[in-house]
C-alpha cells in the first residue's frame, strides 16, 4: 500500500502551495502540517498530521545557523 496516495485519497483538507514565476504557475504541491505547542498538542493542522516525511535538504539553512553565528 502506498501510504501518501491512501491519505491523499481520505484527506482532501490539505493546503496546496502554488509556486509562480510572474504570471505563470511553475509547480503545485500538497502539503500536510500542523502546528503544536510545546506540549506537543495539535493547535491547527491542515491535511493529515500523522503523515510523516523526511525534511532532507529543506533543513540545510538552519543546519548552517550555528555555523554562521559562531
Amino acid at each position: 500500500m502506498n501510504l501518501q496516495k491512501e491519505l491523499s485519497k481520505q484527506n482532501k483538507n490539505y493546503m496546496k502551495v502554488l509556486v509562480k514565476r510572474g504570471s505563470s504557475i511553475e509547480s503545485i504541491h500538497r502539503a500536510h502540517a500542523s502546528i503544536c505547542d510545546m506540549k506537543g498538542r495539535v493547535l491547527m493542522k491542515a491535511g493529515a498530521c500523522e503523515y510523516e516525511t523526511f525534511i532532507r535538504s529543506a533543513l540545510k539553512p538552519f543546519q548552517a545557523l550555528p555555523f554562521l553565528t559562531s
